[in-house]
């Protein structure tokens, strides 16, 4: 029996805010849905912690 590979992806993201860096995980293969949910997360964090 084969055992299917995976892969973990590590993104990171320079918070532009404050020090410090944004990170999030994508395990592979992954579908394109799942690769443009985790960019989202990192732009959507990144907004979310912008000064008013």
């Amino acid at each position: 029996m084969m055992t299917k590979k995976v892969m973990t992806l590590e993104l990171s993201r320079e918070n532009e805010f404050s020090d410090g860096y944004l990170y999030r995980s994508l395990e592979l293969p992954a579908q394109e849905y799942e690769i443009r949910d985790v960019l989202q997360q990192l732009r959507q964090r990144s907004a979310d912690i912008t000064p008013d």
